[in-house]
C-alpha cells in the first residue's frame, strides 16, 4: 500500500479523520466481542483482507474468516483484545478515500489463568472508502504481523 507524506490528509476534514479512528477502534472492539454482524459491516461487500496467512475476497469471506478463528479461541477459553494505535491517516486517490497505516498490539488470556501473553505487534494498512451515505468502510485491509501467525 502506497502512503503519502505523514500530516498530509488531503481534502479529508476532522470530521473523516475522527470517523476514519472509529472504524479502527470499532476493528478492535467488535472482533474481541465477537460481533461478526457489526464487524462485517466495516468492510465494502467486495473487500479484500490480507491477513497474512490468506487472502480474503468479500465482506462474507472476512467474516467467516474472522468468525471460524475466535470460535477456536473462544472454544480454548481464550480471550483477545487488540489496542491499535500509532495511526497515521493519508488522503487517497480521490476525496472519498484514505489510506491508513497503525499498529496493533494483542494481549491473550486464558480462562482460569491470571497470565497475560503479549503477541508479537502487527502492522496494518488500508485503504478506506466514504459511501455515498457517508460511512467510511474499509475496501482493503493488510495485516503484516513482525512474527509470522504460526510462530506465535
Amino acid at each position: 500500500m502506497k502512503t503519502r507524506t505523514p500530516g498530509s490528509t488531503g481534502a479529508l476534514s476532522a470530521d473523516d479523520l475522527a470517523a476514519i479512528h472509529n472504524v479502527l477502534g470499532s476493528y478492535a472492539q467488535r472482533w474481541d466481542s465477537g460481533d461478526f454482524d457489526a464487524f462485517s459491516e466495516l468492510f465494502l461487500p467486495d473487500a479484500i483482507a490480507d491477513m497474512a496467512i490468506t487472502i480474503l475476497r468479500g465482506r462474507e469471506q472476512i467474516r467467516h474468516f474472522h468468525e471460524s478463528r475466535i470460535g477456536q479461541f473462544r472454544t480454548a477459553g481464550i480471550q483477545r483484545r487488540h489496542l491499535i494505535g500509532s495511526i497515521v491517516v493519508a488522503g487517497g486517490a480521490g476525496a472519498h478515500e484514505a489510506l491508513i497505516t497503525a499498529y496493533a498490539q494483542v494481549f491473550s488470556t486464558q480462562a482460569g489463568s491470571e497470565l497475560v501473553q503479549t503477541l508479537p505487534p502487527t502492522t496494518y494498512e488500508g485503504l478506506l472508502k466514504r459511501t455515498d451515505d457517508g460511512i467510511w468502510r474499509i475496501a482493503h485491509w493488510t495485516a503484516r504481523p513482525d512474527k509470522p501467525f504460526g510462530l506465535r
